[in-house]
């Protein structure tokens, strides 16, 4: 890592940073501050400092593996292997729809999103201290080239940087292969998902100007940075060459999405503007098309409603095995495609599933419209919350007849002519982003509070286990429970024996449950307030059985039964135990005397 940092390096173990568990989180972004004092300085004239600065943890040299490999990391890459793809945030609804705990504008996903701007990671003042982090990455191996396909938890632009052969420790850097955000300008700089393609495109600022050798390992690391400069950089890792196509897992496959009877999928394979394959018109409906890693590279992908009347362009996507793994290709689903009399688009599921896989450059709309075709209004699922796009950078009118548009940035979900849209007229009834009708209303709700992507209780954290008031994911509430804290006087002296006293929850945790502000209360019971002189015994007044919490815990006696049973004394016992001792006395004299005589 010396190398990466141009200068000296010092290493702190974790183990000695867990010693100071108010300071250190293994989890949470660290700030840092460092001093030099060289030789003429002190430790309170320091000759030279840097920072105050932040560090995320797994951003410096992190492990890079292959998320669909044999033996991957189910946890590091449960989202991936579970959906099949990295699930993003849907920035119009109020659901944490990609389980990061953060929701809509609060979500780095959505910080380009025209829905937020000046709020949430946008607003005035917030404060970035955290690094991206590559949460998926894909590899394909073929014989002349590679393919590495990773995501990010916030929009950053990415690098692969290749070493020299044999450089197993990443010391002498070859190549640089930009991400293609950086190279195009119809695709965002910070975005999500990112390709490294190592092949030879004669042209060394796209790729390489020379093929991979067939059956070879190849050294390189990832570098992933944000727009506020924070970057991640993978340690030194490696992938190796297909020997041969025969033995390539990845060259050969068949090219398939699939759709509802109401949606056409067709191929632009050549790119010259005629699609070419219309999907399962030569083999049957449940045919797909034969592809090779090659022309897959770049392919025009278009959905059509089968009337005609609405459709959308994907163009210079890439098709790939992996990108079009069987959950992925699936959007067959009611509402997963939206497309009516007044919109067209795709739910938050089905763009990660066809932009954050597919990796279009560029993508078109064709809207559904009466009269003249001269606005262009970015809308959530069902049509409403629209935003005027018009004039977007990236936005262009490229048929006024047919009001057919290109998108900024391949941006979606649904898209309209007007603002006249609403829920109502939707085909699509409800959508994954939309949460089956965005966010709660009519009727109870059988989802339980802990499992909904919702922060009930306001307190900034969603669902089990991140929201600490959830012991599981059927929990009911996510109101943190109220740990009683008791604070008691001194005992009072002794009456009709009995002595009492005062305590108090400094928490005040009954007032909180009846205020709605916790529903279970944990921690000790309430101590006894009474208690027998004799015996020692707790004493309340609540009957067993009754509700609320006893008083005392177990052992504790009911005022009316205790003295029933005697087992409260009063001081006149102790004037009849007095007398039953003198009278044994006696009697004990007595009988010594009769026994003398």
């Amino acid at each position: 890592m010396c190398s990466e940092i141009g200068g000296p390096m010092i290493a702190v173990e974790k183990a000695d940073l867990s010693r100071f568990p108010t300071l250190y989180n293994s989890t949470e972004d660290m700030r840092v501050y460092v001093a030099a004092i060289g030789n003429s300085g002190n430790v309170s004239s320091p000759t030279d400092w840097a920072g105050p600065g932040w560090t995320t943890p797994g951003s410096v040299d992190f492990e890079i593996n292959n998320a669909f490999a044999y033996g991957a990391n189910t946890n590091l890459f449960e989202d991936i292997l579970r959906n099949g793809f990295v699930r993003g945030e849907d920035c119009f609804n109020t659901y944490d729809d990609d389980g990061d705990g953060n929701i809509d504008c609060n979500d780095w996903d959505c910080q380009y999103s025209s829905q937020c701007t000046n709020l949430g990671v946008n607003a005035a003042g917030y404060i970035d201290t955290s690094a991206p982090l590559v949460t998926g990455v894909s590899i394909e191996e073929y014989p002349d080239s590679a393919l590495i396909m990773y995501d990010t938890n916030k929009p950053a632009n990415g690098t692969l940087e290749l070493y020299n052969y044999g450089d197993t420790q990443c010391l002498n850097r070859s190549y640089v292969i930009y991400d293609v955000g950086v190279l195009n300008a119809n695709v965002r700089d910070y975005k999500l998902w990112h390709t490294a393609l190592i092949y030879n495109a004669n042209n060394t600022n796209i790729s390489l100007n020379w093929p991979l050798v067939s059956g070879s390992t190849y050294n390189y690391k990832l570098k992933v940075c944000d727009s506020n400069g924070k970057c991640s950089v993978s340690r030194c890792s490696s992938f190796k060459t297909s020997s041969s196509l025969a033995d390539c897992a990845y060259c050969r496959f068949v090219a398939r999405i699939s759709v509802s009877s109401s949606w056409n999928v067709s191929y632009d394979v050549n790119r010259d503007g005629t699609y070419e394959h219309l999907q399962g018109q030569v083999c049957g409906p449940n045919a797909g098309m034969k592809m090779n890693y090659t022309d897959g590279r770049k392919v025009n992908v278009k959905l059509a409603k089968t009337d005609g009347s609405v459709y959308m362009e994907f163009l210079n996507a890439s098709l790939t095995k992996s990108g079009l793994n069987d959950k992925v290709r699936t959007i067959s689903s009611s509402g997963d495609v939206i497309g009516d009399t007044a919109k067209v688009g795709l739910t938050s599921e089905t763009r990660d599933k066809i932009v954050n896989n597919l990796h279009p450059e560029i993508c078109r709309v064709k809207i559904p419209f009466s009269g003249t075709c001269d606005a262009l209004y970015h809308c959530d699922d069902n049509g409403a919350n629209c935003i005027d796009r018009t004039t977007a950078t990236g936005v262009t009118l490229l048929n006024a007849t047919t009001c057919l548009w290109q998108i900024p940035y391949c941006e979606f979900s649904t898209y309209s002519e007007s603002t006249s849209s609403s829920s109502s007229s939707s085909s699509s009834s409800s959508s994954s982003s939309g949460g089956g009708g965005g966010g709660g209303g009519g009727g109870g709700s059988s989802v339980a509070a802990c499992n909904d992507k919702k922060d009930n209780d306001g307190d900034g954290l969603i669902d089990y286990p991140k929201d600490k008031g959830c012991d599981s994911e059927t929990d009911l509430s996510e109101l943190d429970a109220c740990k009683q804290d008791w604070l008691c006087d001194a005992w009072g002296e002794c009456k009709n024996g009995i002595k009492t006293r005062s305590c108090v929850d400094k928490n005040d945790c009954e007032a909180k449950k009846k205020a709605g502000k916790t529903d279970a209360l944990k921690g000790a019971v309430k101590p006894a307030a009474a208690e027998s002189c004799e015996t020692g015994l707790a004493i309340t007044t609540t009957p067993t059985g009754a509700e609320g919490v006893k008083e005392g815990g177990t052992g504790a006696l009911i005022l009316e039964e205790a003295q029933k049973a005697g087992k409260i004394q009063f001081p006149w016992l102790y004037a009849k135990i007095g007398l039953a001792v003198l009278a044994a006395v006696a009697l004990a004299l007595i009988l010594r005397r009769l026994k003398k005589d």
